[in-house]
């Protein structure tokens, strides 16, 4: 944090042995305090503070009343924030997680980004398959010729957004499973059919055909009782 000319500085954070120190006379070297960033998460660079990489931000303190400028705060933040929340989300074999920060698309992978690029093709007929109103459904074919199913969603209003690719081996995987449940489905509807069927003959049938046989016995003079009715 600082004063609007740079003449004070308030540090906080931990930083790294190997990266420079930083005085009032360097910080304009160091920092681009210039830079007209916007308001949503830049894109992932080198930290002018340390050897690894960072997302970096760069916003105006002003007065609330007057508007007047007062100092800048510089935040530094190490992807890992990111990373570390995704490390136990499980992908399948060919199937992989995408970030977008800034102008920028990477495949998160090991705990890395890696820059990506995505061209998707969303339409509605797949946009019917999403679960809400933020959530986009596209299809992007490989240089294979395969195409894979894109899903994204912005991470709330941080102006970051996550993609998930879905192959084609995995969308046939889940139509084969989506197809042995519905054949058990059937079966077991044909199945209870037949016992419901079977069940309501030995219920209706064979008491009305005992009734036949013993109406046959009257007409022929046998008036004798029947137990078994």
């Amino acid at each position: 944090i600082t004063d609007i000319n740079r003449t004070k500085i308030l540090q906080v954070g931990n930083l790294s042995s190997n990266g420079p120190p930083v005085t009032v006379y360097n910080i304009d070297k160091i920092i681009d305090f210039s830079s007209k960033k916007s308001l949503i998460w830049p894109d992932i660079e080198k930290d002018p503070l340390s050897p690894s990489i960072s997302l970096s931000l760069i916003r105006p303190i002003k007065n609330l009343n007057t508007g007047k400028l007062l100092g800048y705060v510089y935040l530094s933040v190490n992807p890992s924030v990111i990373t570390d929340r995704l490390k136990d989300y499980q992908t399948k074999p060919g199937n992989y997680l995408y970030i977008a920060i800034g102008k920028n698309t990477y495949k998160i992978e090991n705990g890395n980004f890696i820059t990506s690029k995505l061209n998707i093709e969303f339409s509605e007929t797949l946009q019917k398959n999403a679960l809400s109103g933020n959530t986009r459904v596209g299809l992007e074919t490989l240089a294979n010729g395969k195409t894979q199913i894109i899903v994204s969603h912005p991470i709330a209003s941080s102006g970051l957004k996550l993609f998930q690719s879905l192959s084609e081996e995995l969308v046939t995987e889940q139509q084969n499973l989506y197809l042995r449940l519905l054949v058990l489905l059937a079966g077991g509807i044909i199945l209870l059919a037949v016992v419901l069927s079977l069940s309501l003959t030995q219920m209706i049938n064979a008491p009305i055909r005992l009734l036949r046989q013993k109406i046959d016995k009257i007409g022929q003079g046998d008036f004798s009782l029947d137990h078994k009715i």
